[in-house]
């Protein structure tokens, strides 16, 4: 994803307008509602609940001590003078690395993510580059002014394809390449998955926001009588959007089996 330094790149000035304004806003947001980084999204959130996931959130609260359930309000490092602290978040950043590669997510963003979970219920999800399943680089900018090893390295294990582009090629020729040359791209792609065993980014489910809180609220009253929970949920949602204890069963059931893997 661009930042605002990169607007003089696509085609605003460095002194912009208020049309000019919208215009990068409008393309900001553009960019940030991308396919690849909806799955990435959903993956993410799917991977929050899993008990492995959650297990490596209460190991990493418990020894660089943050409070069991996470800070309630605004975000607070329980971490002695700036000295120790320094050097405890430099560790941490080191355990946060190891963790993103676990899961197949790219740290510099994704490792924030994890931290504001261990600080808060509710993760803060990136909109940069490297929070979508595509990156946008100027290879050759790059090669002038590299990023760090950490970055670069990151940047090549998550994003080990490119497709170098014409300033002349149009979005019609770039598709075009794209759907022509397929066959070869996917073959690439499955090689370097390989690398990734476990990993199932763009294998979870779309679902309402809806379905999902009233299966989230079911199973966090699994250990409640059915017939409870179907009282629970007229009350909640109204007689209309009930379920009968048999679904209930079945949502519960398939919800454990995604918190156990994913």
């Amino acid at each position: 994803m661009a930042t605002h330094d990169d607007s003089a790149e696509l085609g605003f000035s460095e002194q912009t307008t208020p049309e000019e304004e919208k215009r990068w806003e409008k393309a900001f947001e553009r960019g940030a509602s991308t396919q690849g980084r909806a799955k990435l999204e959903r993956y993410f959130i799917e991977l929050l609940k899993t008990e492995d996931f959650q297990e490596t959130i209460r190991d990493l609260r418990k020894r660089y001590g943050y409070p069991e359930g996470g800070y309630k309000e605004g975000i607070t490092y329980n971490l002695g003078n700036w000295g120790e602290r320094k050097e405890l978040l430099r560790k941490l950043d080191r355990e946060l690395e190891t963790v993103c590669k676990k899961y197949g997510l790219h740290f510099v963003y994704w490792g924030d993510v994890i931290r504001s979970v261990m600080s808060h219920d509710e993760p803060f999800i990136p909109i940069e580059a490297g929070a979508d399943l595509c990156m946008l680089v100027d290879l050759q900018n790059e090669a002038e002014e590299p990023f760090s090893k950490e970055i670069q390295d990151a940047d090549n294990l998550h994003f080990p394809l490119a497709i170098r582009i014409s300033p002349f090629a149009t979005q019609r020729d770039i598709l075009d390449f794209i759907k022509k040359h397929e066959v070869f791209i996917a073959q690439m792609q499955e090689q370097y998955r390989k690398g990734f065993k476990g990993i199932r980014i763009g294998k979870t489910k779309k679902r309402s926001a809806e379905v999902q809180e009233r299966n989230d609220f079911i199973y966090g009253n699994r250990n409640l009588p059915r017939r409870e929970i179907m009282e629970l949920l007229t009350e909640k949602y109204g007689a209309n959007k009930t379920l009968d204890m048999g679904h209930i069963s079945k949502v519960i059931s398939l919800e454990k089996q995604k918190r156990k893997k994913l």
